[in-house]
């Protein structure tokens, strides 16, 4: 069959057999968009000695470059970066297999450190950022267990997470026909809602610790950003030096220490009968038990840790979420109106909805599982990495090669789901309305939580969460696009960059929804 460009593409060779010149650089620009990795690597893009693809590599927006990577090289490829191996996972069975895999699973499941794990978190004493061994896996266990089975089971604490929604609510009422960014009562909000998971107290707007946790939260959240961690593990000496990295890294630490003597310290002597049992108690329950048979062998500084990684990882993801959801219901109004008339339905207007009610209420479910495959808030997952050379899938994955999860990636892709970059809650329904199980061949795509012994801890707590502001918020008001500016549309590719995502900065007008029927 004669190729429709055959004329032009014969004019084009011509033109370079004329010009020796210019046929030699498109030859050399041919070599080098081709992969050149030795054999049994993995394929991947041609890299600049030392210091790879540093200069091709936008770091706010790795994930859409490795999506585009992925076209061209495959499932699994591999670079460099400033002298490391990156290899890139882009299929959830490989995903399961290279992290869950019993012959994989010793292997695969560490951290390969960084500046966070360094100086801020004591040489990675701590759950995030530690190596794949017993202390992590002991700590981990102990964080699982407790934010998802007790908070989800404890009155008390619900009741408390009850009334700061109830003061959230009661707040946007005042503020009711104005243009608003809704954002600037929930980001509160939702910090203090995890403040209360860790330390089993609600804290006000003014007290002292809500302000260090909150100011922690955000120089983490800071320095956290990919540019960032690069710059200050290639050189830790900013940390120290005066700029804006600098000042961030002193705020982090000074609000680090005041946070910790909080929670640590003072939780341990609160006589407050309001208070709940927080994850720190836990811990410390935890860390009694274990000093009976080894001593000193779960020590303060490892509580301290998880402390510190909760913070910000528990609270970006949610803000990040809520953010993206609240566009998503001012752009799509129909959507909107659905989960209303479900809540209405099965919570109705005067009660204020509950946990118990969710199983109740497919469509909302379905909203809420949709939201985290079109926004996926950690596009990359946390960083792994192999303690020793690994043969997989036919490839050689060398030590210490730092594997990503293009989780965002995997959303996203047209192998997996139909029209991915759409908003449709519909595709996690059954044609009777139910939600889908856990075992349906689409779930298998789906993993916004990652995968393996170092999925996220608070996968639960974090769905709850998002549960209770959408009910609360659509059953109270309706969300109308600000009178003043215009709302932007909710496209996934121009999110705010950043570890955890989040949709860029707009306005709402809220009016009576119980007044518009």
């Amino acid at each position: 069959m004669q190729n429709p460009n055959g004329s032009g593409k014969e004019e084009e060779n011509n033109k370079m057999a004329k010009c020796p010149l210019a046929a030699t650089a498109r030859r050399v620009y041919t070599l080098s968009s081709v992969s050149l990795t030795p054999a049994r690597l993995p394929p991947g893009p041609r890299d600049i000695p030392i210091i790879g693809q540093a200069i091709s590599l936008n770091p706010d927006k790795a994930h859409l470059q490795f999506t585009e990577w992925r076209k061209l090289y495959g499932d699994l490829f591999i670079f460099r970066l400033l002298g490391k191996n990156c290899v890139v996972l882009n299929h959830p069975e490989i995903v399961r297999n290279l992290f869950s895999r019993q012959e994989f699973l010793e292997v695969t499941n560490d951290r390969p450190g960084g500046f966070m794990a360094k100086y801020v978190l004591n040489d990675s004493q701590d759950v995030l950022f530690r190596q794949y061994d017993d202390r992590q896996k002991c700590l981990k266990e102990s964080a699982v267990n407790f934010i998802e089975n007790h908070t989800a089971k404890d009155e008390t604490f619900y009741e408390q997470v009850s009334v700061e929604i109830q003061q959230f609510t009661a707040g946007l009422r005042t503020h009711m026909h104005k243009d608003i960014d809704l954002m600037e009562f929930i980001d509160p909000s939702v910090s203090k809602q995890v403040a209360l998971m860790l330390c089993g107290k609600l804290l006000s707007d003014t007290d002292p610790a809500m302000k260090s946790f909150l100011g922690f939260e955000q120089a983490a959240n800071e320095l956290g950003k990919v540019k960032n961690q690069m710059a200050l593990s290639a050189c830790p000496f900013l940390r120290h030096a005066p700029g804006k990295l600098g000042g961030t890294f002193r705020k982090l630490a000074e609000n680090r220490d005041k946070l910790l003597k909080f929670f640590i310290t003072d939780t341990r002597d609160m006589t407050d009968k309001f208070r709940c049992k927080g994850l720190v108690d836990a811990l410390m329950e935890r860390a009694l038990k274990e000093k009976q048979t080894r001593d000193d062998w779960l020590s303060e500084t490892f509580i301290h840790g998880v402390v510190m990684d909760m913070t910000p990882a528990a609270v970006k993801p949610i803000q990040g979420s809520l953010s993206v959801l609240l566009l998503l219901l001012v752009n799509y109004p129909h959507i909107q109106q659905k989960i209303r008339a479900e809540v209405i339905s099965v919570v109705g207007k005067e009660r204020q909805p509950k946990l118990t009610d969710l199983p109740n209420m497919p469509y909302t479910h379905a909203c809420l599982q949709e939201l985290m495959r079109y926004h996926t808030p950690l596009p990359l997952s946390a960083r792994h990495h192999n303690r020793i050379e690994i043969e997989f899938d036919g490839f050689i994955i060398p030590k210490n090669t730092d594997i990503y999860t293009n989780l965002w990636g995997i959303h996203h892709d047209q192998r997996f789901w139909k029209e991915p970059e759409c908003f449709k809650p519909e595709r996690f329904l059954s044609e009777k309305g139910k939600l889908l199980p856990d075992d349906h061949p689409l779930r298998r795509n789906y993993i916004p939580y990652g995968v393996g012994p170092r999925a996220c801890a608070g996968k639960t707590f974090g769905r709850n969460s998002l549960f209770l502001y959408l009910t609360n918020i659509v059953q109270n008001f309706l969300l109308l696009p600000s009178s003043s500016e215009e709302v932007p549309v909710c496209d996934v590719n121009y999110f705010q960059p950043g570890v955890v995502t989040r949709a860029p900065s707009f306005k709402v007008r809220l009016t009576d929804a119980s007044k518009m029927e």
